[in-house]
């Protein structure tokens, strides 16, 4: 609990109508979760507004209002605070209402368009070897320790974020490791968090249709890196162009990690198998449960910021063998018929045509490459023929099926797929994503992959506005030996 006048100074006030000595339970940015003496923060979104929700909020409890405008109508027994930007007056409230909780920790952002689930549970797994306790804020979920926390967003909005790294610090937890979205970062939600260090993975062609173009998206990446410290390290991937531009103007100290006899941590001797990877990084051996060349660069980066943070690269070695990674990422089952059905978060074309690339290489003797896939509605358009003319590339039959449609057409979202496949007599098309894996697998032979992609660990479709249980996984087990 605080009082209003202590927060006074964080909102960077225009003006203020009412009294300034209100206790202030908590800080919202959502009208439904205010309830008594919470401060409403309302915020101009992409979609809605938070000004439309004022009353609601004050309904709910909230006697404190932060905006950007006042209301037609003031109600009696609140406080108005007037501020020219309500996106940073919240996360920069919501900071000092936790007495800035980041300060306490070391926080680990991690992003890029893929890899960043995947590295964050390679840093919680490798740490909690070294006997730390580890908090993790990501795609999947929230962490502390071993406890699981559901979540809305890869990155929370900064009232969530920070009421979790607070709960982190009363529960023993010392590091965090968190993926943070270019969206986040573009909308303020990291403002105000104090990250020990950051790693960029890659950066292509997703979330357009929010960002607009590629420079944009590029943009928004590089403020995590503008905003660490000199004392903070920022490891970059070598291999990706973004990554001089990422590291332009950062003050961190930077390492590179890549396949490059310029990099610090370089990558040599790579082996793929079915069964795990192996790979050496400045002539030390690594060996580990994950599959594909490019977990071998989650893998790498991790040991090397890792190395950079002060840990034994021997011990890492060892550590890395027992780390195994994230869920719905190149999971891979044996099927009774002896083909292997590997599922995996697959959503954008890099990420689709790296993880059929890391198929190829496991297929033995006559097997053949089979891909179940669609793309997610409302979501960027673009996208969709290229990820198409990826799945004609490497597969020999193609299974189109839905991906979260939300409000469009499912039958638009697969044509726009198939529009960007040349050969349409390996192509299935198969809406009802059940009956699709259904379809691929049983269909499969011995030594034959199937690829499952895009939804990983992920239980449902949203359909219209609709959330309905589906899980990829369950449609697996039905198969299993």
């Amino acid at each position: 609990m605080k009082i209003l006048s202590e927060l006074h100074d964080f909102l960077e006030v225009c003006s203020v109508v009412g009294r300034t000595d209100r206790p202030i339970s908590s800080i919202e940015n959502d009208s439904r979760n205010c309830k008594q003496d919470s401060l409403f923060v309302a915020i101009r979104g992409t979609s809605t507004d938070g000004h439309t929700y004022i009353d609601t909020a004050i309904k709910n409890g909230a006697h404190t209002i932060v905006c950007e405008n006042l209301p037609e109508t003031l109600q009696p027994n609140t406080t108005y605070i007037l501020v020219q930007n309500s996106r940073t007056s919240c996360a920069i409230v919501s900071h000092a209402f936790h007495d800035n909780p980041s300060l306490l920790l070391r926080i680990i952002g991690v992003t890029g368009t893929n890899g960043k689930t995947t590295i964050t549970f390679l840093l919680k797994q490798i740490l909690e070897q070294f006997g730390e306790k580890v908090g993790l804020i990501g795609t999947t979920g929230n962490y502390i320790g071993d406890k699981y926390y559901a979540t809305n967003y890869t990155t929370p909005e900064a009232p969530e974020l920070t009421t979790l790294l607070a709960n982190m610090i009363n529960e023993g937890v010392t590091t965090v490791v968190m993926e943070v979205s270019s969206h986040s970062l573009n909308m303020q939600r990291v403002l105000g968090v104090h990250f020990s260090g950051a790693i960029f993975t890659n950066l292509t062609h997703d979330h357009l249709d929010y960002h607009g173009t590629m420079e944009s998206y590029a943009d928004a990446k590089k403020i995590l890196f503008d905003s660490l410290s000199s004392s903070s390290t920022a490891v970059f991937n070598g291999d990706s162009a973004y990554s001089s531009f990422l590291a332009s103007s950062t003050s961190a100290h930077k390492v590179i990690v890549g396949r490059s006899i310029d990099s610090e941590y370089r990558i040599t001797d790579e082996k793929v198998t079915a069964h795990g990877s192996q790979f050496s990084l400045n002539s030390y051996t690594f060996s580990t449960p994950l599959v594909g060349r490019f977990n071998i660069d989650n893998c790498a980066e991790s040991v090397a910021y890792l190395v950079e943070s002060g840990y034994s690269i021997i011990q890492l070695q060892n550590a890395v063998s027992f780390a195994i990674g994230a869920p719905g990422r190149m999971e891979s089952y044996r099927l009774v018929n002896d083909a292997t059905a590997i599922i995996d978060y697959a959503h954008t074309p890099d990420a689709l045509e790296n993880a059929m690339k890391s198929c190829k290489d496991l297929l033995q003797n006559s097997g053949n490459l089979i891909v179940v896939f669609g793309c997610g509605g409302d979501r960027d358009v673009s996208k969709r023929s290229e990820m198409g003319r990826i799945a004609e590339t490497y597969a020999d039959t193609i299974y189109l099926t839905n991906d979260n449609p939300r409000s469009e057409s499912p039958e638009k979202i697969i044509q726009d797929i198939y529009v960007g496949i040349n050969d349409h007599s390996k192509v299935l098309q198969i809406p009802n994503r059940a009956l699709a894996i259904e379809t691929a697998l049983c269909n499969s032979k011995i030594d034959d992959i199937i690829l499952i992609a895009g939804k990983g660990h992920e239980t449902y479709q949203i359909i219209q506005s609709e959330k309905r249980y589906c899980s990829d996984k369950d449609e697996v087990m039905k198969y299993m030996k």
